[in-house]
């Protein structure tokens, strides 16, 4: 484990990202590989393989896709019960301060 080092954390981000998956996604797969490595060995913050710094901006690429209420709709109610109080949990709290 301690042979991990900045250049196998960012070789295997560069791995995932060829791998069809965004840049964004494969910044957030680095970054669990080098706090895996980080809670293994003991290190402190910032002593890992690679530094959040490495690996630039991870802010989602573009705006949010905003859904229609038609939509919400036929999601709700495609879900099964619980599901529906696990999604209904997270999304009523989001519009809260709206009224």
């Amino acid at each position: 484990m301690d042979e991990i080092d900045h250049d196998h954390v960012m070789a295997f981000r560069k791995h995932a990202e060829s791998k069809e998956n965004s840049r964004l996604t494969a910044d957030w797969k680095a970054m669990r590989v080098n706090k895996f490595v980080k809670v293994t060995l003991g290190l402190a913050d910032g002593k890992g393989p690679i530094k959040k710094s490495d690996l630039g901006k991870m802010k989602p690429n573009g705006p949010p896709k905003i859904y229609t209420k038609s939509q919400i709709e036929a999601f709700f109610k495609a879900c099964k019960p619980d599901e529906e109080l696990r999604y209904l949990t997270l999304y009523e709290p989001a519009f809260a301060r709206m009224n």
